[in-house]
């Protein structure tokens, strides 16, 4: 846990926190693929109508376009693609980070001494969406305030979710609302 936000904090202040933990683990390491919560990420699904492959990269920034609510050249965008329960059917699921909370973090992991590969949502990294290609899975990822949840079907991502209300904290104690976990699943 960071006692400074890596997203407004000072980047050479947290990279120095981030590297006091590192040393304190006795971590040499300097390539790191870094990930990010889902609370930082925006993300919209639509529908993909029948198109030939080349068509679906354009589509899928007109979707952005119209989806998110600033404009593709300040976010940094991924997709997936999955087949749905219908015959034939797809869909997509767009994912967005605004760029300037990559360029903070990655001021931050440098000032670390840290060289960040990649950066990745935590929850998609438990899973990936290649595997289980035609049962459902759903895959629940607990952090410290906070469950994420994904669901991976036919290949693609077909839901992303941050549970915030999930974790229940009564002065030091945490525990997990069951009931309203069932409830959002």
């Amino acid at each position: 846990t960071l006692t400074l936000n890596p997203l407004n904090g000072d980047p050479a202040l947290v990279g120095r926190e981030i590297r006091n933990h590192l040393d304190a683990a006795d971590i040499k390491e300097r390539n790191c693929v870094f990930c990010i919560p889902l609370s930082w990420a925006l993300s919209i699904q639509t529908k993909v109508p029948n198109i030939p492959d080349s068509d679906l990269p354009g589509f899928l920034e007109i979707e952005a376009e119209r989806g998110f609510p600033y404009g593709p050249e300040t976010l940094s965008i991924a997709s997936s693609v999955c087949g749905g329960v219908g015959e034939g059917e797809k869909h997509a699921t767009l994912v967005a980070v605004p760029k300037n909370h990559l360029l903070q973090l990655e001021k931050a992991l440098r000032a670390a001494q840290l060289r960040p590969l990649s950066f990745t949502l935590g929850v998609t990294a438990l899973h990936g969406p290649e595997r289980e290609r035609q049962q459902g899975v759903l895959t629940l990822e607990i952090g410290e305030n906070t469950i994420d949840q994904q669901i991976t079907i036919g290949g693609g991502v077909a839901s992303l979710r941050s549970l915030d209300g999930a974790i229940e904290v009564e002065g030091a104690q945490r525990s997990i609302d069951a009931e309203g976990i069932a409830r959002e699943i």
